[in-house]
């Protein structure tokens, strides 16, 4: 008998604790200062997290947890451009991959830590908020870029 199928999307908090365990291992999101980080590994790192992100849109169930997410995205691109600008998004068989912080002029240097911190500090805004809507604890290697503390 044909009909109509219907597959339920996944659970808010299903789809929202598996994108937090998935973050809590990219270091770009680790709160650092700028100067341990090279560029070219946190443009590789924000790569990941896009693609990760685009593929768990379409688990995502309601248009709040969507909203986030592509909050989420948007703060990669943003990223991924000021890179790009700056020409830090450079790839391995480049003679100037990797490029260190010290290899940095101070303009590139102030740029990439702006970059950064907005990409942190963004992703830490749509964490929290994805946290307190969905009641799904935020891992604890994220905790550092979180707006405030949660007790």
């Amino acid at each position: 008998m044909a009909g109509v199928q219907w597959i339920p999307k996944e659970l808010d908090t299903t789809v929202v604790a598996r994108v937090f365990s998935r973050l809590k291992d990219q270091r770009v999101l680790h709160a650092r200062s700028p100067d341990l980080e090279i560029p070219q590994w946190s443009v590789d790192s924000v790569l990941e997290i896009r693609r990760m992100l685009g593929d768990e849109i379409a688990a995502a169930p309601s248009d709040e947890v969507l909203s986030h997410m592509n909050g989420m995205r948007g703060s990669c691109r943003q990223f991924l451009d000021a890179m790009q600008k700056m020409n830090l998004d450079r790839r391995e068989g480049d003679p100037a991959y990797p490029r260190m912080w010290g290899d940095m002029g101070w303009n590139e240097q102030w740029e990439f830590g702006q970059a950064l911190g907005a990409l942190q500090g963004l992703f830490g805004m749509h964490i929290l908020q994805l946290s307190a809507m969905c009641k799904v604890d935020v891992p604890p290697e994220l905790d550092g870029i979180l707006p405030w503390t949660p007790d």
